[in-house]
């Protein structure tokens, strides 16, 4: 019994090794790919396919990766969990041992974890999501600069057409004071015209008064030559009868 033990012992301990070895390769190619990826990986997401991006990351997040490694004849069997919350896709891999891996102990294991770090490799530089995903992000942002450069250019037009505007209200603006300043004016003029015209209808008044007592002075002139005839007259007349009656 004590040689089985030791037998058995001594068939663990390469295997044991080679078990640590492999399960060293697999970590760090996830390590490189997970550096790869997120080298690959863009800054920000695009707004359009932000819904799409949300259902994609509900079933990228989580991954586990299950390697079942069947070892011996006598039914030994070890489960390697590695589990990932920082990678994107979900990988399942199970490498199954032939027969003649249990008596080869020498090349079960090294040849198959190159393949599966080559395949994550493959898998990591394959990636439709990091392929795509910088092309769309480039896509939309060009689209953005495009459509901020056509809103950049309305605005600068807008601003052009306000400062028109703004010109031609202030022309019609000193136009209007202009047109108060004439409308005050000529007011002014009207309300002088007003007075010169009720002057005018004054100095009509007194110079048909005038012309009035003027007729009426030439009247009495006339009076008074008359009434001065007619005295001469009668001064004749008595002296004519005194000279008769002497």
């Amino acid at each position: 019994m004590m040689q089985i033990v030791t037998r058995s012992g001594r068939g663990l301990k390469p295997l044991i090794l080679k078990l640590g070895l492999a399960l060293t390769l697999s970590v760090g190619g996830y390590v490189v790919a997970h550096l790869r990826f997120r080298r690959r990986l863009p800054p920000a997401p695009c707004p359009s396919t932000s819904k799409q991006e949300g259902d994609k990351a509900t079933s990228r997040v989580g991954l586990k990766e299950e390697l079942w490694i069947l070892g011996s004849d006598e039914g030994l069997a070890t489960i390697i969990n590695g589990t990932s919350t920082t990678t994107i896709t979900t990988t399942k891999t199970v490498v199954n041992l032939s027969p003649r891996s249990t008596g080869d102990d020498e090349g079960f294991l090294l040849p198959e974890f190159n393949e599966l770090v080559l395949k994550e490799f493959e898998l990591s530089s394959k990636d439709p999501e990091t392929t795509t995903t910088p092309k769309s992000h480039r896509s939309c942002t060009r689209d953005d600069i495009s459509s901020m450069e056509q809103e950049i250019s309305q605005l600068r037009d807008l601003v052009l057409s306000l400062r028109e505007r703004e010109r031609s209200l202030e022309l019609q603006l000193l136009e209007y004071y202009g047109l108060q300043e004439r409308e005050a004016a000529v007011k002014e003029l009207e309300s002088q015209l007003k007075l010169s015209t009720m002057e005018a209808k004054l100095f009509n008044v007194k110079i048909e008064s005038l012309q009035a007592e003027n007729q009426r002075l030439q009247n009495q002139v006339l009076d008074h030559s008359r009434v001065s005839n007619e005295l001469e007259a009668a001064k004749a007349k008595l002296k004519a009868q005194r000279r008769g009656s002497s």
